[in-house]
């Protein structure tokens, strides 16, 4: 499905800002810190013993195992599980650094993080965080619509323009201010490239009409549409009168027979009442009646462009 693919291009965005996709490859520091984390979680993941000494780390600091936690394991094909993954380590920082200043006091283990290198991965963690929100929000399934996706694809890339809050280092599970200008190097390049990707695969400039669609339907961008190309403004209300005609057709299969007729005795008269009384009495056919509100509730600019005969409804 569309959503589906748009939460593709959000995968490939992130993995991109992170070093981890594409062809030259970009923000190496980022790279690199997050193959040492994930080098130090294997750590753990590899060895029950040492995940042992791990959760009796945390037990011996809270009294109690109940809070205990194991490091997690991120998966390569699912970025979101990295930033999970990091979440989780921030966690356990203190109990890291306890680990191998006991356990490696010679330092052999050349993928411990450095207390510089948490701070790191925490700013690099705020970069990418509204991402994995907005990705977890479009795998919710059918009640999400490209419209209440877009806007907050977007919304990432001015959250890259000025990130204003990370993960505090004392307690992961709040966020504290931050100045963008003092984010760590790798952070500021993670925050650009990321920015750029979505702008080149998400903006106005490449954008796919079902896209643009979303823009025109949802209050919050439909302002910009007016800045789109001539070709592709006459492709989104082409595309526009077709759905609308469709919906009307499905909205006269969803009503009984009967409800259809008194239905169709009015529909010249006051369609707003229609949709109302359709409201009323088909809740199944809600979804459907919404969906001709939102078509049809267009400045008159666009009402201009739609087919005339599907205004007449």
């Amino acid at each position: 499905s569309i959503l589906y693919c748009m939460a593709h291009k959000l995968h490939l965005c992130v993995k991109r800002a992170l070093g981890q996709y594409g062809q030259p490859a970009v923000n190496l520091q980022a790279k690199m810190l997050g193959e040492k984390h994930r080098k130090q979680v294997t750590h753990f993941s590899k060895s029950p013993k040492n995940t042992q000494i791990l959760l009796r780390l945390q037990k011996d600091s809270f009294g109690t195992a109940q809070r205990c936690l194991q490091p997690l394991q991120d998966v390569v094909t699912r970025w979101t599980s990295t930033a999970s993954s990091w979440a989780r380590s921030l966690l356990l920082r203190k109990f890291f650094l306890q680990f191998f200043s006991t356990h490696d006091p010679a330092g052999k283990f050349e993928s411990t993080l450095t207390p510089a290198e948490y701070n790191e991965l925490r700013a690099n963690l705020a970069v990418i965080q509204p991402a994995k929100t907005v990705t977890e929000f479009m795998q919710r399934g059918s009640s999400v619509t490209i419209s209440m996706a877009w806007p907050r694809v977007m919304a990432v890339a001015l959250h890259c323009k000025n990130v204003k809050r990370q993960p505090s280092l004392e307690n992961p599970t709040v966020s504290e201010p931050v100045n963008h200008a003092d984010l760590p190097a790798s952070a500021q390049e993670t925050a650009r490239v990321l920015e750029s990707e979505l702008n080149e695969r998400f903006g106005t400039r490449k954008l796919p009409v079902e896209q643009a669609i979303a823009m025109a339907l949802d209050p919050r961008s439909r302002g910009q549409v007016a800045a789109l190309p001539d070709t592709m403004q006459q492709r989104i209300f082409t595309v526009l009168s077709s759905e609308v005609r469709a919906l009307r057709v499905a909205l006269g299969k969803a009503m009984p027979p009967s409800t259809a007729q008194s239905a169709a005795a009015d529909i010249d008269a006051d369609d707003e009442d229609f949709l109302d009384d359709l409201l009323a009495s088909q809740p199944a056919a809600q979804p459907l009646a919404l969906s001709v509100q939102a078509l049809e509730d267009q400045p008159p600019e666009w009402q201009q462009h739609l087919d005339p005969e599907v205004l007449l409804y």
